[in-house]
């Protein structure tokens, strides 16, 4: 499970309104973490990505890893939750 950094703890909880990353049942069932006791490995040089949106993203749980050579790019602002937005140095 992850739970670092803090969020993430958050998101798996189901609790205060978080509903986990679940996919809901209008969506095609994903590849990769489908259900909660589903484990992945992510290959070394390689990332798993989640989207912000977990009811609605088509993410990792459905792609899989990518290479960290194929990310173009690094996050500079944290948009939402509006509480926590902020500039990342």
């Amino acid at each position: 499970m992850l739970d670092n950094p803090v969020c993430f703890r958050r998101i798996s909880s189901c609790k205060d309104g978080y509903t986990g990353y679940v996919t809901p049942g209008s969506l095609p069932p994903p590849c990769y973490l489908g259900t909660p006791a589903d484990e992945y490995q992510v290959p070394e040089k390689h990332c798993f990505v989640l989207g912000d949106n977990s009811r609605s993203s088509f993410d990792g749980r459905f792609w899989g890893a990518i290479k960290r050579s194929a990310i173009a790019g690094k996050a500079f602002y944290i948009y939402a939750p509006a509480d926590r937005k902020r500039k990342i140095e």
